[in-house]
């Protein structure tokens, strides 16, 4: 979620509450002091090796799927850019 929030570099007000009403703050503390200094790269792999160490199936990845568009249309701007990682991430998910 933060991977989508931080899509176009800013993570808004409304992108931020909605990743607060999903995890506690301790929880959002901490994944946003592992990856404050992550690129996009870096972002991309963490988040493919958490999803093959769990070994998810398609429903859990829709889910999570479902959440990352959430994230990018909270603010009222589904953006190009937004709307081209989703394609990548639901993409991806499938190789």
């Amino acid at each position: 979620m933060f991977y989508a929030a931080n899509t176009d570099q800013v993570i808004t007000e409304e992108e931020r509450s909605l990743i607060n009403s999903k995890f506690d703050t301790e929880t959002v503390s901490r994944i946003e002091a592992e990856i404050s200094d992550d690129n996009d790269c870096q972002r991309l792999e963490n988040i493919d090796a958490y999803v093959k160490a769990h070994d998810y199936s398609d429903d859990p990845i829709d889910a999570l799927l479902y959440e990352v568009k959430s994230i990018f249309e909270s603010d009222g701007n589904y953006d190009r850019l937004e709307q081209t990682t989703f394609k990548f991430l639901s993409k991806a998910r499938k190789a």
